[in-house]
């Protein structure tokens, strides 16, 4: 079974900055958020470290160079170079709902952009 079969949650593209936080250690990476879900997200860092999986760590989600729009809590499940999975841990319904929020925000800019020039000028 795929990886995209056994998520419980569907990922969105997402292109937003961020911060991951290793809870041990204090280790902060500055990075880009690839794509994010209910469950879990992909962080690209700006530079490489080796985080071992199972890591447990703090994914914050910048909106338009504001302060953190949302903390999650997670564990590392992959790691390849810059590239690090996040799985969401105790998601609370009020970081849901952010979450969701966030995701909404995303889409509804890349719907935006797919519109149909004609149709807009008509």
């Amino acid at each position: 079974m795929s990886l995209s079969d056994r998520r419980l949650h569907p990922r969105f593209p997402f292109h937003s900055r961020g911060q991951l936080s290793i809870d041990d250690g204090g280790l902060e990476l500055n990075g880009t958020l690839i794509d994010i879900s209910l469950g879990g997200a992909l962080f690209a860092a700006d530079q490489h470290r080796d985080i071992p999986t199972g890591t447990q760590c703090r994914l914050a989600v910048y909106q338009r160079q504001r302060p953190s729009f949302v903390v999650m809590h997670g564990s590392v499940i992959n790691h390849t170079r810059n590239l690090t999975g996040i799985q969401f841990q105790d998601v609370s319904d009020a970081a849901a709902g952010k979450l969701r929020q966030l995701i909404d925000m995303n889409l509804g800019v890349l719907h935006l952009l797919e519109r149909d020039l004609g149709a807009l000028m008509r």
